[in-house]
């Protein structure tokens, strides 16, 4: 075979597999006041014959049927799998997918008597007997008559739910990696100052990373050891009389390297002698810094890395999403935004009444209509779509696709992050 033909060969498979990819991807199709799922091509996969519905946002399994969407009928929702299967009946109040640590359809369930449970895929990894659940990162944390405890998206219970409050006292790597005045004396952990003795459990390997918990409830507080909470933030839960918990967060940002560290501490001392004065930090590893110059109260933002001011001093705030490690900057004057990315770009000009991000998208809005600025692609959409909601798309977790629900003219449709346009009819 010539080369010249290999490779056209080669193009037509993978167009191929593209276009089956995309194909296997659903999307909401609306015909009359019902919903149902088609492809992007426009092939009708789940017959429109619900009140309501999700979206397809697990491609993480490989097995079509593992992919799930909720779906409403008669105000309870269910689950239907892409091949329009009813897996899980519409009888549920409230079925809130759990979208933490690349677990792939989990599900928290409400039944109608207002009780709560843990459904994974079409199986029920507890009983309905909480009256609340609450996930955080890859824990849930339960509250059932009062007591607050926390289970693992197993349905185990990791901390027993019976206690007035938790709080996280510490987290080692292992028992050979103890600080802060911790120390291991034969098969006790020991707090001298704080006067804390706990027994290690015999069934726990010493050198795996674990979490050292004060429990309470209303007759004493004790200490239990559990295995590492992964992405773990919350530093205490507390019952209230009037809300279901109270959670306090502690979060820490570090360097990239340590070298890295002094280096940006070294700028950053120099430069404060300069008249620059330093407010917060934006960016992980320390590195961008908003800050006022020569006691003006405009607001800029530094980059310790370049060595060199990335947006200029000229606002009255400066305002970071969720994904300030993409560094991108929310920049305000007289209660207008705009936006710069890490480059000192000024991709959007601060003409817009309000903003928001959702997964990998900027949404800046003005007079009720909504443009588009995407992360990933760097792609930006033309002014005029009244927007709804986004949809996050998995194939597979490496492949992450956002799709942005919208309307315009009256026609509720779907842009991707290439700004292509997918209608629902």
């Amino acid at each position: 075979m010539s080369r010249i033909k290999y490779i056209t060969l080669l193009i037509i498979l993978l167009s191929c597999t593209m276009s089956i990819a995309q194909n296997d991807i659903l999307i909401p199709n609306r015909v009359g006041s019902k919903w149902g799922f088609k492809t992007m091509s426009g092939k009708v996969k789940v017959k429109a014959e619900y009140d309501s519905v999700s979206h397809f946002t697990h491609y993480i399994e490989k097995k079509k049927s593992a992919k799930l969407a909720k779906v409403k009928r008669n105000g309870f929702w269910g689950l239907v799998n892409a091949n329009g299967t009813l897996v899980i009946p519409t009888k549920y109040k409230q079925l809130d997918e759990v979208k933490i640590h690349y677990n792939p359809n989990y599900y928290i369930a409400q039944d109608k008597k207002g009780k709560f449970a843990i459904l994974h895929q079409e199986k029920f990894l507890t009983k309905f007997v909480y009256d609340t659940l609450n996930y955080r990162y890859d824990y849930v944390v339960a509250q059932k008559k009062d007591n607050i405890g926390i289970l693992e998206l197993s349905g185990k219970e990791k901390i027993p739910v019976q206690y007035d409050q938790i709080i996280l006292v510490a987290g080692f790597l292992s028992t050979r990696n103890l600080e802060d005045g911790w120390e291991m004396l034969a098969d006790e952990i020991v707090h001298e100052k704080a006067n804390i003795h706990i027994k290690f459990p015999k069934t726990r390997n010493r050198n795996e990373a674990f979490c050292i918990w004060s429990v309470s409830d209303a007759k004493e507080t004790k200490y239990i050891i559990t295995d590492e909470f992964y992405g773990l933030f919350t530093s205490k839960l507390s019952k209230l009389k009037n809300k279901q918990y109270e959670e306090s967060v502690e979060m820490t940002v570090r360097a990239d390297t340590e070298s890295d560290y002094f280096q940006y501490e070294k700028r950053y001392e120099t430069l404060s002698k300069e008249g620059y004065s330093f407010q917060e930090n934006y960016y992980r590893y320390n590195r961008f810094y908003t800050f006022t110059k020569d006691n003006n109260s405009l607001l800029g933002v530094y980059d310790l890395e370049k060595n060199r001011e990335t947006v200029p001093p000229a606002y009255e705030d400066i305002k970071m999403s969720d994904y300030s490690y993409k560094g991108y900057f929310v920049v305000e004057n007289d209660e207008k935004y705009g936006l710069f990315d890490a480059s000192g770009t000024q991709l959007l000009p601060v003409d817009y009444d309000k903003f928001e991000n959702e997964d990998t998208i900027f949404i800046f809005q003005k007079d009720n209509l909504a443009i588009f600025y995407a992360t990933k692609t760097k792609k930006k959409s033309l002014a005029g779509y009244e927007f709804l909601e986004t949809v996050p798309y998995h194939e597979f977790q490496k492949n992450q696709q956002t799709l942005l629900k919208v309307k315009k003219y009256g026609v509720v449709f779907y842009l991707d992050a290439n700004m292509n346009e997918y209608y629902t009819k």
